[in-house]
This record gives C-alpha cells, sequence and structure tokens, in this order.
C-alpha cells in the first residue's frame, strides 16, 4: 500500500501584503479618530477650565468691591494718601478709597485696590478733642463709643495726608491708645498682638475738631480686621496682594487669568445713575456721567462720592494650548477677545499678546460685570 503525504498550504505572499495593509489601514483609521477625539476633549476641557476660573475670578473680586467702602463714610477724607507702617512687614502708602484702580501701561493689566472695614457696630467719623503733634500721642476723643483694643483706625484732616494705626487700650473715658506690640483679644477670644502701630514714613498733625469752623481731625474706626486687598494679574494667574503689608508674598487665586481690564463709573449729574455714558481715558469731573479709565491728579473729597460703580472684564483662558495649523502656525485665536461692554458698537479687543508668545494657540473667554459700590450711596455729610 502507498502512503501518500497530506498535501500542506498556507497564505500567499500576495494574501500576507493584503493583510498587513488592511491592518495598517484600519491603525491609521483608529488613530485618526483618536487624535479627533483627543482635540475635541482638549477644546472641551479647555473651555470648561476658562469658564471655571473666570466665575471664581469675578466671584471673589465681585464681593470685595460690593463691600468696598464700608466704614469709609466720610466724604472729606476720601481719597487722601494714607501713610502707616505693618510692625513686620513694612511701610505702605496707599488711596483711603472704596476701589482705587491702577491702569497698566501698554494695554498690560489693571490692578484693583479695594478697601473696606468690619466693624459691627455703628461707628461715626469720631472727632478730635486734643491736637495731635506727634505720631505716637494718643488719642483724646470727644466720643469713645464703638472703640475696642484691636480695632484698626484711621486718621486724617481734610487737606492732609491720613495714617493709620490700630488701638492696643482704652485709658481714662476719652483715651486712646496705639502702643506697638500692644495686645487684645479677638472675636474668638484669642490674644492676638496689633499690626498697625509702626511709626508711619509720613506724620503731618492734626489739629483738634472745631465746631465754628467744622474743620479739624477725625478719626475712622475700620474695625479689628478690616480689608485691604489689591487684586492683579501675574504669571498668567489673578492674585491677590495685600497692599498695607507690602513685605509678604501674594496669594495665588485662580489660575488661568491672563488680562484683566477695569473702569471707573462716574456719575456726573448726581442723579445716583450711569446713564448713556461715555468712555474716556482720563475722568473729568466737570463732565457728565462717564467710564474712566484713570483719575485726574487732585481727584478727592465729594469728588469720590460721584464714582458709584466700577465695570470688569477678566479674560481667562484654556490650560492647554490647541494644535498648530497646516502652516505651523498659531491660529486658533486671531485677534485679542473682545470687552463688549466697553464699546459695544465698535469692537473692543483686549491684548492678550503678552501672555505667552504662543497665545494664538489658546482659547479665551472674557468675563464682564459691572458693580454698584453701594456704600458710597450711604456716607454720612461731613457735618456728623
Amino acid at each position: 500500500m502507498k502512503n501518500f503525504r497530506a498535501r500542506q498550504s498556507g497564505f500567499t505572499m500576495v494574501e500576507l501584503m493584503v493583510g498587513v495593509l488592511v491592518g495598517l489601514v484600519a491603525t491609521v483609521v483608529m488613530f485618526q479618530v483618536f487624535a479627533v477625539s483627543e482635540g475635541q476633549k482638549r477644546t472641551t476641557t479647555g473651555a470648561g477650565d476658562a469658564q471655571q476660573n473666570g466665575l471664581v475670578s469675578l466671584f471673589q473680586m465681585e464681593r470685595d468691591i460690593r463691600m468696598s467702602g464700608y466704614g469709609l463714610n466720610l466724604p472729606a477724607l476720601m481719597g487722601c494718601n494714607t501713610y502707616g507702617r505693618h510692625e513686620s512687614a513694612g511701610a505702605f502708602n496707599l488711596p483711603l478709597a472704596p476701589v482705587t484702580i491702577t491702569n497698566g501701561a501698554g494695554g498690560a493689566p489693571d490692578s484693583v485696590t479695594i478697601i473696606y472695614g468690619s466693624s459691627d457696630v455703628l461707628s461715626t467719623p469720631e472727632r478730635l478733642r486734643n491736637p495731635l503733634g506727634t505720631a505716637a500721642q494718643v488719642y483724646t476723643l470727644n466720643n469713645r463709643y464703638g472703640f475696642t483694643p484691636g480695632d484698626v483706625v484711621v486718621v486724617g484732616e481734610q487737606g492732609k495726608t491720613c495714617v493709620v494705626a490700630q488701638v492696643s487700650a482704652l485709658t481714662g473715658t476719652t483715651d486712646v491708645a496705639h502702643t506697638p506690640g500692644g495686645s487684645y483679644l479677638d472675636a474668638s477670644g484669642d490674644t492676638q498682638t496689633t499690626k498697625y502701630n509702626g511709626t508711619p514714613s509720613v506724620f503731618p498733625g492734626y489739629i483738634a475738631w472745631v465746631r465754628a469752623t467744622n474743620m479739624g481731625g477725625r478719626i475712622l474706626n475700620l474695625g479689628k480686621t478690616p480689608t485691604f486687598v489689591r487684586y492683579a494679574v501675574q504669571n498668567n494667574a489673578l492674585v491677590a496682594f495685600d497692599p498695607s503689608a507690602p513685605a509678604l508674598d501674594p496669594v495665588v487665586i485662580v489660575d488661568g487669568v491672563v488680562q484683566m481690564q477695569a473702569q471707573y463709573g462716574y456719575d456726573g449729574n448726581g442723579d445716583g445713575r450711569i446713564t448713556t455714558p461715555t468712555n474716556v481715558s482720563v475722568l473729568n469731573p466737570a463732565g457728565a456721567d462717564q467710564w474712566a479709565d484713570t483719575l485726574p491728579a487732585g481727584f478727592a473729597g465729594v469728588n469720590w462720592s460721584r464714582i458709584v460703580a466700577v465695570r470688569l472684564a477678566i479674560v481667562a483662558r484654556s490650560l492647554t494650548p490647541e494644535k498648530r495649523n497646516a502652516a505651523n502656525a498659531c491660529a486658533t485665536t486671531t485677534v485679542g477677545p473682545r470687552w463688549y461692554a466697553r464699546d459695544p458698537a465698535t469692537a473692543f479687543n483686549i491684548d492678550v499678546s503678552a501672555s505667552d508668545a504662543n497665545w494664538g494657540c489658546y482659547r479665551y473667554r472674557v468675563f464682564e460685570v459691572t458693580v454698584p459700590i453701594r456704600n458710597v450711596a450711604w456716607f454720612p455729610g461731613d457735618s456728623l
């Protein structure tokens, strides 16, 4: 009997090449689908990050601006150049105003400084009974109601600079001491040390209050924990400084913020509203309602009561860049994001080119808000 070997056969070279080709095509398709999906995910995630960062920034600043001016209830001292010395963080100088905008040069981000008090009692501006000749002299007041150890106070006189101090003790029936290193109990009953009783670099001296002329030294009580905060954009993040403690490092509020622009809302006719306003670079106190980037020299006193709002535009960007186009150029964003409230009729584009050399590869979102400075409307008259 003959033995026959079983016939053996396999894939031909052509079949193998076809199979490899089909696999390569499938791999290319899968990677293409993955790339498209990843791009859509990056765009969606980046937009969500920008949305979240912008909203957090806007909420933080809007909350502080709405509180601005609380306790600064003396129009005659508004805008006065205020000096102080933090006992551990150095000397400082800032205007005594609810909101101060520092305009960024050449399209750079603006910064916004906000001040408000924390006193939980109705404390009207008090009069000085005796003149103050030195910064260390004890304050003698006509009425000491509402003053407690730990309260931060501002002393000033119309037409002069102001100074900041902190109550360290109450002596007698009318005296308020402000000794460096003094201690007091905070709201929780813990012992704290005063912060603002270092000798200020400027002290002009103040006269005692004269009822006949309605002139003289006055003192404002800002409570134990007043807010001095300056918001700015640094290294593509919104940061907060304490301008009363210049040696301290800023605190990062949120990343991904690349620009901030702000304007004063000025009520030119005194009706409490800003209607059909014009946009100006420097505010003109003699003009009608207007939105202004900066204040003129010598802007002080009653003029501050006409600044009834602040307008903000915060620009947040996606955290990751988009891919370059076929020409290897960043073309995701080709013009700066628009601030519509600034000029709804004509495009007002905010410059974001300084944020990154490849700024065009990112997506941006502008968050706009107009915030009333409500405490200004409640300021009492200077005759109090």
